[in-house]
């Protein structure tokens, strides 16, 4: 199976006749697999070279705050932020949990309601 997984990767004939076999057998074909995840692979660097030319395009005062929104110093590179935003709902979390777990007179501070 390994010897023709390496040789139907070079041979797009092989690996259609390959994909016949399996399904003559009741098995689900290999390239569907393949073509899916390469789509997806494919989709995820689009995504992200797309969120990196808007981070690129906006101006340092808007950077700088997301940057250290995220945690990073004011001055992080694009692509440094743009690695940390899978990482905001995360960081949204633990901010929600750690304010919320503050007594009320902390949050309102003295005063009527």
């Amino acid at each position: 199976k390994m010897a023709v997984k390496v040789i139907s990767g070079q041979n797009p004939a092989i690996l259609q006749l390959t994909g016949d076999l399996r399904e003559l057998l009741g098995l689900r074909r290999e390239e569907e697999l393949q073509t899916g995840m390469a789509s997806i692979m494919k989709e995820a660097n689009t995504a992200y070279r797309d969120l990196l030319s808007k981070i690129s395009k906006a101006p340092a005062d808007v950077r700088g705050p997301l940057a250290e929104a995220l945690r990073l110093p004011y001055k992080a590179s694009p692509e440094e932020i743009a690695q940390e935003v899978p990482k905001i709902p995360q960081i949204a979390r633990e901010l929600a949990d750690k304010n919320l777990g503050r007594p009320r007179s902390e949050l309102a501070g003295d005063g009527k309601l």
